[in-house]
């Protein structure tokens, strides 16, 4: 379900124009609503809200009749605080200012007529605060179902911590069942890179560790998350956006049950491409060794459960016609390199 963002304006020239800004803007991912006055956008404001439906940002004037806009966004705040509430002003109202700041609790003032740029980037800014407020909110709404799920985490079969790291895997792999044992595969392509590379064996412990819990911020999704993950392309913006929510959610969950120096650094920046359209935009060697590695392990082993029936020679065509650009190369050619000498040791 799309999110929502709501301008209001008394002045239907400048509500017109602002609104579709906003529509060019943001119209493909969010729905945009216009009000002229305050009884009118509590109205939308409220429907949107007994209807379920989020609403990211709420802009308003300042000047406007009966209600003001420090006036309506205290109400928005009463409503729901996490959405970002934004006022605009042609006048130096500053006691509205203070008022709006101290009780509204707004995210940013902007002065009219208001730069284009500087309003786009600001929206931008107060998007991306409300979707990480968002993430924060869901994990924590997640964590009584994640905990009452897979309680048997905790029981004195899984005291010892490589226990712990398989059942949480185990857990992983169970949000999707289209791929059975996908976090041990990946451990054990992660363990075939790393042997090559000749890791220490502490790097090496923490690198398969890092592979077993990769998919741990699944856990705190929603099936709609998932399924929107599952359906977008494997790069697209749409799957960097989830990507993005899922990094988080793992770095969350990891700091409260692992210390591991190294582990978490993996896990979070996994799904960075060398070409740096990832969820955190890194590239090249900005990106941990590690978090190279299970990508390539990843992507390797998605591909090989989707072409079950292909020889390793058709599989490794698809693998590499899908990394390209995004994985690293050097290590790339090692694993296609390590994959073809098992496949020729095991025939002999």
């Amino acid at each position: 379900m799309r999110s929502t963002i709501i301008c209001v304006d008394d002045e239907k020239l400048l509500l017109s124009m602002l609104y579709e800004q906003l529509n060019s803007w943001f119209g493909n991912n969010y729905n945009v609503e216009k009000a002229q006055s305050g009884e009118e956008a509590l109205k939308i404001l409220d429907n949107c809200l007994e209807n379920g439906k989020d609403v990211s940002v709420f802009i308003s004037d300042y000047i406007m009749p009966i209600m003001k806009g420090d006036e309506l966004l205290i109400k928005v705040r009463e409503r729901d605080p996490r959405i970002k509430r934004i006022m605009l002003t042609g006048y130096s109202a500053i006691d509205g200012i203070i008022n709006a700041i101290n009780k509204a609790g707004i995210y940013r003032y902007i002065l009219k007529p208001w730069d284009s740029k500087d309003l786009m980037l600001t929206l931008l800014e107060a998007i991306k605060s409300y979707e990480k407020d968002k993430v924060t909110a869901e994990l924590s709404k997640n964590y009584e179902t994640l905990y009452y799920k897979y309680e048997n985490l905790y029981n004195e079969n899984y005291k010892n911590f490589d226990d712990l790291l398989n059942a949480f895997s185990i857990a992983c792999d169970l949000r999707d069942s289209a791929k059975p044992n996908h976090s041990h595969n990946v451990a054990r392509y992660s363990e075939i890179i790393g042997t090559a590379l000749s890791m220490e064996i502490d790097e090496l412990k923490v690198l398969t560790q890092s592979a077993l819990l990769h998919d741990v911020g699944k856990l705190a999704m929603t099936d709609d998350e998932l399924n929107r993950l599952k359906n977008s392309h494997r790069y697209g913006a749409d799957a960097v956006s989830m990507r993005f929510f899922q990094a988080n959610f793992s770095e969350r969950i990891l700091e409260n049950i692992v210390s591991v120096k190294g582990l978490c650094e993996n896990i979070k920046y996994q799904f960075e491409t060398m070409d740096g359209v990832g969820p955190f935009k890194l590239e090249g060697k900005k990106i941990p060794l590690g978090a190279k590695i299970l990508h390539i392990a990843n992507l390797y082993d998605v591909v090989s459960t989707r072409f079950k029936k292909a020889t390793l020679k058709e599989k490794v065509v698809e693998f590499v016609n899908q990394g390209q650009k995004h994985l690293d190369n050097h290590l790339t050619s090692l694993f296609v390199e390590q994959l073809r000498k098992l496949e020729k040791s095991e025939q002999d």
